[in-house]
């Protein structure tokens, strides 16, 4: 059998470097190779296996599903509204440590559509991982998160609901390990269209040799449950000045600090002025100022989605020198350190209607974000510039501390606070001119209330 299968890979091999649509098969209005030219290089082929039900057995190749394009052999439905799509999976040949299968939806079939998926690696080579993996638009890098977990056969299964605001859907990746459905991760998205491709998939992960995975107990529900639950806040008392605004704030942690830098040390820097047992350090300027609209930039790495090539130009974060080693001798820590390892505060009051809201972060690196003292969502805690989006509903119309907190570690940096319109346009936060929720500048008990304001620490710096 062994050998068998190895001349069928050498012939789809030898098959041609054009991808193509075969007919329907079973349950899938179709099957395609998903790539570029000569990648899938052999064609994938999806057979229905005897014995009745939805069970099937996929042979394909490519080079990966992951970056900004996809190659890899698909098999899939399209389908209008909310539905899960689910299946068991099991390796029959593959050949790569990163060999992947899985489910998926899509935006498109096309190489580089948005997408989300639940997949495995290749088990056979005792890669155990259950992964959720997508594209959050068009061309975008890809990225994943990973269990370590994995069932034999692999239960997998996407859903996606449309939640009627904004175009947005919420994307969730299950799994089955024995004990029922549960969820791996999820994802707020508008880039899903009301008819969306749902299907299993496999990539080889070497376009120069095939895998092989049987794909059993396909099945598509409508209207599955939703195991996201919808943040909410319904505590409002902001109390704010008539400026409208932000008051923004940077702290920079001392050179001399010891231990890890993180979410955790941002915080404690933030709310008590020191971190790692030694004051957090401010040169010049002082560090606070108040910012109509949050989109700072660091002189290094990418904008985000907002400068001065769309109308809205970059400002500096407060309280950062640009060169600091003209002010700071060259033997001193800080000379090679100088923009690297701070916090940044951004607080406000923020007038809020009842029901659902979208308001989110390009930032590099993570932000956490705070409405009413409720967290809606935080970003990852180290990455590059990305624009992610926080969902929640407000149940009572009024005016809200608005709190968020962004780390930055080394490398670019820059930090975006925007909102999300009900027709789907996106918008600096604050923006009351083009539609958006107006905010205020607190007053100082509330920054007292959330956080140092920028009392005497902000000065202080360790002294040689």
């Amino acid at each position: 059998m062994c050998k068998r299968l190895l001349v069928c890979f050498v012939v789809l091999l030898l098959a041609g470097a054009q991808s193509f649509a075969a007919n329907p098969v079973g349950i899938f209005d179709d099957t395609m190779d998903v790539g570029t030219a000569g990648n899938p290089r052999g064609i994938g082929i999806v057979q229905q296996l005897l014995g009745g039900g939805d069970n099937y057995r996929l042979t394909g190749g490519g080079s990966d599903v992951w970056d900004s394009q996809d190659h890899m052999l698909f098999a899939y439905k399209g389908l209008s509204g909310d539905w899960r799509m689910s299946a068991d999976f099991a390796w029959q040949t593959a050949g790569d440590w990163w060999s992947k299968t899985g489910v998926m939806v899509r935006a498109s079939t096309a190489a580089e559509s948005a997408y989300w998926g639940t997949m495995i690696t290749n088990t056979l080579q005792g890669h155990n991982e259950t992964v959720f993996q997508g594209r959050n638009s068009t061309w975008e890098g890809s990225w994943g998160n990973s269990t370590g977990q994995v069932g034999t056969p692999a239960r997998l299964g996407i859903q996606r609901f449309d939640i009627g605001y904004a175009n947005i859907s919420i994307v969730e990746s299950i799994a089955d390990f024995g004990s029922g459905w549960q969820m791996l991760g999820n994802a707020v998205t508008m880039n899903l269209p009301q008819t969306a491709v749902y299907g299993a998939f496999l990539t080889s992960h070497n376009n120069d040799w095939m895998a092989q995975a049987n794909v059993s107990n396909v099945s598509y529900q409508q209207n599955p449950a939703m195991f996201t639950k919808i943040t909410t806040v319904d505590n409002p008392g902001g109390n704010c000045m008539q400026q409208p605004g932000f008051m923004v704030r940077t702290i920079q942690r001392s050179p001399w600090a010891t231990g890890s830098w993180g979410y955790d040390q941002m915080n404690e820097l933030l709310s008590t002025g020191s971190c790692g047992g030694e004051l957090g350090y401010q040169d010049y300027p002082p560090g606070k100022r108040i910012e109509q609209l949050v989109n700072l930039f660091d002189n290094d790495g990418g904008h985000g989605a907002f400068s001065a090539d769309n109308g809205y130009p970059d400002h500096s974060f407060p309280g950062l020198h640009p060169e600091p080693w003209k002010t700071i001798p060259s033997g001193d820590p800080l000379y090679d350190n100088g923009v690297d390892n701070y916090a940044t505060e951004v607080i406000a009051c923020i007038q809020l209607t009842a029901g659902y809201h979208i308001i989110g972060a390009n930032s590099d690196d993570g932000t956490i974000i705070k409405i009413g003292g409720i967290e809606i969502g935080r970003t990852g805690e180290w990455k590059g510039d990305s624009t992610v989006d926080f969902l929640f509903k407000v149940l009572t119309a009024g005016l809200y501390t608005f709190e968020a907190r962004m780390l930055e570690g080394g490398g670019g940096s820059s930090l975006e606070l925007h909102e999300v319109l009900a027709d789907g346009t996106r918008i600096l936060l604050g923006d009351v001119d083009h539609g958006g929720s107006p905010v205020y500048v607190p007053e100082p008990a509330t920054v007292a209330l959330l956080g140092l304001g920028g009392m005497s620490l902000l000065g202080i710096r360790r002294k040689r």
